[in-house]
């Protein structure tokens, strides 16, 4: 576990640099040069947040555990402790691999739609000069330590590599003098650590329970659309918490009911889901991009469709 936790640690400290990076430079500049398309991204990027802090909080209880084990050994001696600490592992698993495909779609939606679009609106010197004020808002004070503890069995690889040679290039003051003006996004803090994000008014307005929690008291016709959409991730919890609730394997006949239950309720919930999704791309989503203030804010979910199939 410790050497998991200090893995971890080094992939936070990684993730959180290149995402306040993006936040305080590339986003900014896009959203000065082309409308309605950085805010689906810092939505996404609070959205990882989340995932990355129940990670976090998964293997801090699993360390909590181990600690309080008074015969001194690797686990929890009672049977009590065993299964709260497999659970934290367990569920620290589960975690990771929903961030891992989250992770996957932003990195697959960036690559085919904000490149494409910084190709399109900056000209080859301000990219340059963008890419440098990426990496000198690299925080080198915070990420320092952790690339100085020295790297375990899991960060001995080019993601280490790369990072070192941007905190170095980054302290050596290297900057391009000319390119992208002050107007085309933020600077740097330097060596502040990356602020936790707030949630957005839009995201904020999502209770944890699936409501909508809009502060509205009528309710409006685009907000059938909401309540759909709390009601598909009530629906997520559910079958989440119905698979972890499986009888166990040596129970052959109640498992096996319990599975072909399962099955069946997905299979409506993915088809429920797909006529929804259909609708969105053929009504919503069009009658959003001809509104000339609205160009651009549909790609995103359109490419978040597309990877969801």
């Amino acid at each position: 576990v410790d050497e998991l936790v200090a893995r971890w640690g080094f992939i936070l400290a990684m993730y959180r640099a290149h995402v306040a990076a993006e936040d305080e430079v590339v986003l900014p500049a896009l959203a000065a040069r082309v409308s309605n398309v950085a805010h689906a991204y810092e939505l996404e990027h609070e959205a990882e947040d989340s995932l990355f802090d129940g990670i976090t909080q998964a293997l801090d209880e699993a360390v909590e555990l181990i600690a309080r084990n008074d015969g001194g050994g690797p686990a929890p001696t009672d049977a009590e402790g065993r299964e709260r600490l497999q659970g934290a592992i367990q569920r620290a698993a589960r975690t990771a691999h929903a961030t891992k495909t989250a992770l996957a779609q932003h990195l697959a939606k960036e690559a085919a739609h904000l490149v494409p679009l910084m190709d399109g609106a900056f000209a080859p010197d301000e990219q340059t000069a963008l890419v440098e004020r990426f990496i000198a808002s690299v925080p080198a004070a915070w990420v320092g330590p952790v690339l100085a503890r020295g790297p375990t069995e899991g960060e001995q690889g080019p993601l280490r590599t790369l990072i070192a040679s941007w905190v170095a290039r980054g302290e050596s003051g290297g900057l391009s003098e000319k390119g992208l003006s002050d107007d085309d996004g933020g600077k740097s803090e330097g060596d502040q650590p990356p602020a936790k994000r707030s949630r957005s008014g839009a995201d904020a307005g999502v209770s944890d329970h699936g409501g909508t929690g809009r502060n509205t008291q009528a309710v409006g016709p685009i907000d059938h659309i909401f309540q759909f959409h709390a009601a598909l991730r009530r629906e997520l919890c559910r079958l989440e918490s119905d698979v972890l609730a499986l009888p166990k394997p040596e129970e052959v006949a109640k498992r096996a009911a319990a599975l072909r239950t399962l099955e069946g309720r997905f299979v409506f919930f993915w088809g429920v889901y797909r006529a929804h999704s259909r609708s969105e791309d053929e009504l919503v989503f069009p009658a959003l991009e001809n509104k000339d203030e609205l160009h651009n804010v549909s790609h995103s979910y359109t490419l978040d469709h597309e990877h969801e199939a």
